[in-house]
């Protein structure tokens, strides 16, 4: 439901995301395009879609720049749909993802889902928002979008 609302918003959806599985040989790329068209077949069930996925298949010492929290997979997906990372609404369960946004000045979204809840009890970072879920995420964006704070 967030995913749909956030395209009657006129918004674009992306997802970044660090695989170092890849680089590790639990997986290889092929497998892992095949769980992302996965992913995107579900969602169009509920007619949701994503506009891109970016992947950072690089274990953390490889040191590269585009792994979250580094902000050059968010630069790249940007650039190709014509946006500015500033603009972006950044919602993530992970500590990397929120600094990520921090980074390039996006608003971001801490969801208690996945790694959230133990993410928010470390204590590492300060999103903008705590939600629940995509949808209440949704909600606060319509609200950020219309003038009427959030």
């Amino acid at each position: 439901e967030g995913i749909v609302r956030f395209r009657e918003l006129g918004l674009k959806v992306i997802i970044i995301t660090n695989q170092s599985g890849v680089n590790r040989g639990y997986f290889d790329r092929s497998t892992l395009r095949e769980i992302h068209n996965r992913l995107k077949n579900l969602l169009a069930l509920y007619g949701a879609k994503i506009d891109g996925i970016y992947v950072c298949p690089h274990r953390p010492e490889e040191k590269c720049d585009c792994r979250k929290p580094k902000i050059a997979l968010l630069e790249k997906a940007a650039g190709k749909l014509g946006l500015k990372p500033a603009d972006a609404f950044v919602i993530g369960d992970n500590t990397c993802d929120i600094e990520m946004g921090h980074r390039a000045g996006a608003t971001t979204f801490l969801v208690t889902t996945g790694y959230g809840k133990r993410t928010l009890e470390e204590g590492k970072v300060k999103p903008h928002y705590i939600v629940s879920d995509l949808k209440e995420a949704a909600q606060i964006i319509s609200q950020i979008i219309s003038g009427q704070g959030g």
